[in-house]
């Protein structure tokens, strides 16, 4: 982050009197303790990853989906969710108006905010409120907004969520 900052942002780096522009090299160069911001940054840097997602309390004990959650599964399949919500990230890297999009959106990098990119479902569960916006208080708000309005069936919505709440380390992470 430091030759980061220095040489391609030619900012004067989080480090007080050492600079890697001056030949100091960076990778025998220990800054551990040299600054409290770079500090957090590399603390915050180093808790994410595939080892930091928690476990769903909604899957079994085992760690596998409930029946329910495979009814949702089944759900979320059928109405191709999955067309954003895509692979074992559950996005499709793309940006997308689904309907949410206002004035209080704000501006994307000074222009026009005109799509957000989708978000990861991977620890639903543990990220309310939902939307760019966090105009869905609960995970079933967000069936009644924009583009993810739909009506339900039975317990197909009771189903969808419980399987949407499922997802944790175990689906997104082939350990193998």
């Amino acid at each position: 982050f430091e030759v980061q900052l220095e040489k391609l942002n030619g900012a004067e780096g989080l480090i007080p009197d050492i600079t890697f522009t001056s030949g100091v090299n960076p990778l025998n160069h220990l800054s551990a303790g040299l600054s409290p911001a770079l500090d957090s940054l590399a603390a915050y840097v180093n808790g994410l990853g595939k080892d930091t997602v928690k476990r769903s309390p909604y899957r079994t004990y085992t760690g596998q989906l409930t029946a329910a959650a495979m009814r949702g599964k089944t759900v979320f399949d059928n109405d191709n969710c999955a067309s954003c919500h895509a692979s074992n990230s559950y996005r499709d890297g793309l940006a997308h108006d689904v309907g949410t999009i206002t004035t209080a959106s704000g501006n994307r990098l000074g222009g026009v905010l005109s799509a957000i990119r989708t978000p990861t479902l991977i620890e639903l569960w543990n990220s309310a409120p939902y939307l760019h916006d966090g105009s869905a208080a609960q995970l079933s708000d967000v069936f009644t907004i924009g583009d993810h309005q739909r009506e339900f069936t039975g317990s197909e919505q009771a189903d969808l969520l419980e399987y949407l709440r499922s997802i944790d380390r175990e689906v997104y992470i082939d350990d193998e």
